[in-house]
């Protein structure tokens, strides 16, 4: 194996090349601007869903340490993008609630409570009842503020009673 000089230099390995290019973020960022989901746009423009993750947070990490890299770039990049696709469906959704008649209102709504939840969902809450014969016992109380979380399913909570 041949190490080039650059590579002794960085103490980084060599490898190969990021297909993170420019005309890739652009490719990326405007779809992402259209609104389309992050797997989808992944598939193509021919990087995995892995890949895409890895970017964002090499360059939310790069942005902290003030380091300014073709990550931090995608990183600001991509959010600006998500930025603009929430606008764009806002402001479509104004064009339709100024004409009643236009059914489309729906769609803006819905777009924007699936894909901004955290702002644009119902907040109501959502409610299940029934019972499970788990004696809360034998949980330790990490497993018990997990269940008072809400982050355990139910499948989960059974697997751990039943190791107890």
């Amino acid at each position: 194996m041949v190490i080039d000089e650059m590579s002794i230099k960085s103490g980084k390995k060599p490898g190969q090349p990021t297909k993170l290019t420019p005309k890739l973020q652009r490719k990326f960022c405007d779809l992402v601007a259209e609104g389309n989901y992050y797997q989808p746009i992944c598939g193509y423009c021919g990087i995995t869903y892995a890949c895409f993750r890895e970017w964002m947070t090499r360059g939310e990490q790069d942005k902290d340490a003030d380091q300014v890299t073709i990550y931090s770039k995608f990183f600001d990049a991509v959010a600006r993008s998500n930025t603009i696709a929430e606008v764009n469906a806002v402001q479509a959704w104004q064009k339709c609630l100024n004409n009643p008649d236009n059914p489309d209102w729906k769609a803006a709504r819905d777009f924007l409570a699936r894909r901004y939840p955290d702002r644009w969902s119902s907040k109501e809450e959502r409610k299940c009842s029934g019972y499970l014969d788990i004696n809360l016992a034998k949980l330790s109380d990490e497993e018990l503020n997990k269940i008072a979380e809400n982050e355990l399913s139910v499948d989960e909570l059974r697997q751990l009673y039943d190791e107890k």
